[in-house]
């Protein structure tokens, strides 16, 4: 049976689309500026970027939500109830990853060294970025989404078939003439 797009479709497609954006926007601002003032030119900060995106800061988990954002977008081709909530499913636990990298930094601190003076610990003044607000409103998009779409198929309404009807049995009251036997047969 084939359906058009539907307003829950597209909002789990859009929910999707805007994951796979807030991949590359910024997740942590582990160095603020006042970091960079101060040990900018140190050895030690070479190659960590102030402000970086899922790809830079986790290993494996951007690309389960490159996935993920493929397959809601492309919802439509795969539509069905079940589908939609195995889609649901992952969903909200994407929403709890995300919602775990919001609260809690990537990062607690930095060993740092500024000239000739030794190594100290720089307690982290890291926050969250853009990025996973984004993807947090991106994935509560895609679950109002599929949360929009048609609801499951009814079953038709199954009856007992009925029983078959009996005579009932002769009684004085409904005897009446019996029918005479087949006479048995010869071999």
């Amino acid at each position: 049976m084939e359906r058009g797009l539907t307003t829950g479709d597209g909002l789990s497609g859009v929910g999707g689309l805007m994951l796979l954006v807030a991949l590359f926007l910024p997740w942590s601002h582990q160095l603020p500026p006042s970091v960079l003032e101060r040990f900018g030119g140190s050895s030690g900060l070479a190659g960590i970027p102030a402000n970086p995106n899922a790809w830079q800061v986790y290993n494996t988990m951007q690309w389960v939500l490159v996935i993920l954002a493929a397959v809601l977008i492309t919802a439509w081709a795969n539509a069905g109830w079940r589908p939609r909530l195995i889609r649901g499913g992952l969903v909200v636990v994407a929403g709890a990853f995300v919602l775990h990298a919001l609260i809690v930094a990537p990062t607690d601190g930095l060993p740092l060294a500024s000239g000739g003076t030794p190594a100290h610990y720089l307690a982290s003044a890291a926050g969250s970025g853009a990025g996973e607000r984004f993807a947090l409103v991106g994935l509560l998009t895609a679950l109002i989404g599929l949360a929009l779409g048609p609801p499951p198929p009814r079953e038709p309404h199954r009856t007992r078939p009925a029983a078959p009807r009996r005579r009932p049995a002769a009684t004085a009251v409904n005897a009446g003439p019996r029918r005479p036997s087949a006479p048995p047969r010869r071999s």
